[in-house]
């Protein structure tokens, strides 16, 4: 059979990994997937292969000058960020004690964005009856709205996106044996 130069690339190097559909390899530290991969059966964050169970990561990214049309209006960011996002959905392996961090991050960060989001309320109604509660009120709702946040981002997500295409995801924080098992280079 002949190369068809129009064909669409099938390997993009790195080695192929039994457990995977579509390709997954590694370049440098950074994780390069297809959009829809499904990782081997190894701790994206610690790198064992005990105990590992994939779970769903549903991940998007926006371009950092989609990002900056925030300074402009909260109204052209969010009309931008829905005409430019870019989406994935990847099956990545976690061990046990990961699994549970995640959920725990998970757990907690909307615990404390809804606490958060109650104590700014309760300040702005506490306004009427004691003026001296509303600053902690308020100053304690947006301490609980970033500890949300961050616990969000930090303990539930296992893998932090770089850049997201329409045949490609990278992502940064992957354990060095994951990016082994996957072909990595660079390590």
């Amino acid at each position: 059979m002949a190369n068809n130069p129009f064909e669409a690339p099938t390997h993009h190097g790195g080695a192929a990994t039994p457990g995977t559909s579509g390709d997954a390899w590694a370049e440098g530290d950074i994780l390069v997937t297809d959009p829809h991969a499904v990782l081997p059966c190894v701790c994206a964050r610690c790198g064992t292969s005990e105990g590992v169970e994939h779970v769903k990561l549903k991940a998007q990214w926006v371009p950092m000058w989609a990002r900056m049309t925030i300074l402009l209006s909260p109204l052209v960011y969010l009309i931008v960020f829905f005409i430019v996002k870019k989406g994935c959905e990847v099956q990545v392996g976690l061990c046990e004690s990961h699994r549970t961090q995640r959920k725990l991050g998970q757990i907690g960060g909307a615990v404390a964005l809804i606490a958060g989001l109650f104590a700014l309320l309760g300040g702005a109604f506490l306004a009427e009856m004691n003026e001296a509660l509303i600053l902690p009120a308020i100053g304690g709702g947006f301490v609980l709205l970033i500890v949300g946040l961050v616990m969000l981002v930090v303990m539930a997500v296992p893998l932090r996106v770089q850049k997201i295409t329409a045949d490609r995801a990278e992502f940064k924080g992957a354990h060095a044996g994951l990016l082994q098992a996957v072909g990595g280079g660079g390590l």
